[in-house]
């Protein structure tokens, strides 16, 4: 019997797939590895101090806010026009009273995701939207560790409130037309490079 290719098997296994299967399968252990960083770590155990989520804010901001400064350059800008992350985090921040205006340049301490073209929006954003849903588990323990609420520095992880499951599923949807597989290869590469990069940021252990 003649051997098959590991590789091979897994190609014919990743072509079983939808997309978003293969996003979820594919980025399964960055987002693993992104639940045990610090910050987040201190959420889940119920010992996050105010200190640690004004860093924590201030990392989402100085992360999201030269992606989104990228895909506004773009031609497919739109796919992101009622999903934009950063005037959230500029509410959070006003409202905790962190200031931006000695900022001179961005990012402070990552690398960026790669953000040139339609495929790549939709890898990064299909991190950024599925972040609202876990966001949701957030918001309640933020609400008991700290008194966070959506107006109390609290309003990104709010996300679209009872909308979110409305604003996943329509995002999803999309994801479901696009059938090409260099595309679909494209945008699975994207979301990877996006938690990686994201996964930079949260370790990183620059002082703000």
């Amino acid at each position: 019997m003649k051997a098959v290719c590991p590789c091979m098997l897994w190609l014919k296994e990743s072509d079983k797939m939808d997309l978003r299967q293969r996003l979820k399968k594919e980025t399964h252990n960055l987002h693993k590895k992104i639940e045990q960083t610090s910050l987040f770590k201190k959420i889940l155990l119920q010992e996050i101090s105010l200190c640690d989520y004004h860093l924590l804010i201030q990392k989402f901001y100085d992360f999201i806010t030269p992606c989104e400064a990228l895909i506004d350059s773009l031609p497919c800008k739109s796919i992101i026009e009622n999903r934009k992350k950063q005037p959230w985090l500029e509410q959070d921040l006003h409202a905790l009273k962190i200031s931006t205006k000695n900022d001179t340049h961005f990012p402070k301490c990552i690398h960026l995701p790669a953000l040139y073209d339609c495929e790549q929006v939709y890898g990064y954003l299909y991190v950024m939207e599925g972040a609202t849903l876990g966001a949701q588990v957030i918001t309640k323990m933020l609400k008991t560790q700290l008194q966070i609420t959506s107006d109390r520095g609290g309003r990104y992880f709010y996300g679209y409130g009872d909308m979110t499951k409305v604003m996943w599923n329509d995002f999803c949807l999309n994801l479901r037309n696009i059938s090409d597989t260099e595309q679909q290869n494209k945008i699975v590469h994207s979301a990877i490079e996006t938690m990686y990069r994201f996964y930079e940021c949260m370790e990183n252990k620059i002082i703000y």
